[in-house]
């Protein structure tokens, strides 16, 4: 059992995680919200964290959108957090997040409150980890992020790349950025990527190796410092 005291509010967590599995069920806002923070703050609650969001993507998704928020801001970033333990937790959590979706429509009422919520992510993973040098130690779980997030809506996508791109200033760059991304992004593959079982499997370990070639690629001429 560990004990972190924060003001007049005492968190305890035991290896059982019982005390998330009863949070979860009453559906209590503060503990909660805390918990996700002290999750993303402190690396002995790394595995917690990945358990809860990766067990109750669809309990997650169905919190009030102020919590939901919360959380996701927190995963956002945890992301690109210099311990590569708390960033692949961030980026797993992502991922399972917006998989949810793509299976359930799980988070339909709160794209009608923020209709951004995954622009904004897929905008900061790109920029914010794709993008950078930090990208080596976290590649394997930021392409299973990007793939969901990408398969979301193909077209905002698309529109979203052209935007980064047009940042870029050198048409060499947002032409080799555009080449890159289309090689990587295949229509007939994000169609599967809500499929279980094998055929799933093959399009995630496909992506995979795209993703791989697609970073070593974009690394050689544009790294956002």
């Amino acid at each position: 059992m560990m004990t972190i005291p924060s003001g007049g509010l005492t968190l305890c967590v035991d290896s059982t995680l019982l005390v998330y599995k009863q949070t979860l069920a009453e559906g209590s806002s503060v503990f909660l919200s805390y918990t996700f923070y002290m999750i993303i703050s402190h690396l002995s609650f790394i595995h917690h964290h990945q358990f809860m969001v990766e067990t109750y993507p669809e309990k997650l998704c169905a919190l009030p959108f102020e919590l939901f928020n919360s959380l996701l801001e927190s995963l956002l970033f945890g992301m690109s957090h210099s311990d590569p333990l708390v960033s692949k937790s961030s980026l797993q959590g992502i991922a399972a997040l917006a998989r949810e979706h793509l299976k359930t429509n799980a988070l339909a009422a709160h794209l009608s409150t923020k209709g951004d919520i995954f622009d904004n992510c897929t905008s900061r993973l790109i920029q914010e980890v794709v993008f950078q040098p930090i990208i080596w130690d976290r590649l394997e779980p930021a392409g299973a992020a990007l793939l969901p997030l990408a398969a979301i809506d193909v077209q905002k996508f698309i529109g979203l790349v052209n935007s980064i791109s047009q940042q870029l200033g050198s048409e060499d760059k947002q032409r080799r950025l555009h080449a890159a991304f289309e090689k990587l992004i295949q229509p007939e593959m994000l169609a599967k990527v809500a499929v279980d079982g094998r055929e799933g499997r093959i399009v995630r370990v496909q992506f995979k190796n795209d993703f791989n070639t697609f970073v070593r690629d974009i690394q050689s001429f544009l790294v956002v410092k």
